[in-house]
């Protein structure tokens, strides 16, 4: 698909074929995804209430 046809909000997805890379990506993935905080804490309206 060229830039132009394509949202520039789509998702992007990789497919491999090889487990050191896929480890590596797994890895990566995982170390970013625990320092991740709930959208109920980013989220908040003046009183403090989740929206």
């Amino acid at each position: 698909m060229h830039d132009d046809n394509v949202h520039p909000t789509y998702d992007v997805g990789v497919w491999v074929n090889t487990p050191f890379f896929a480890g590596a990506l797994e890895n990566m993935f995982d170390l970013a995804w625990k320092d991740f905080e709930h959208s109920n804490k980013k989220f908040k309206d003046t009183n403090g209430s989740a929206q």
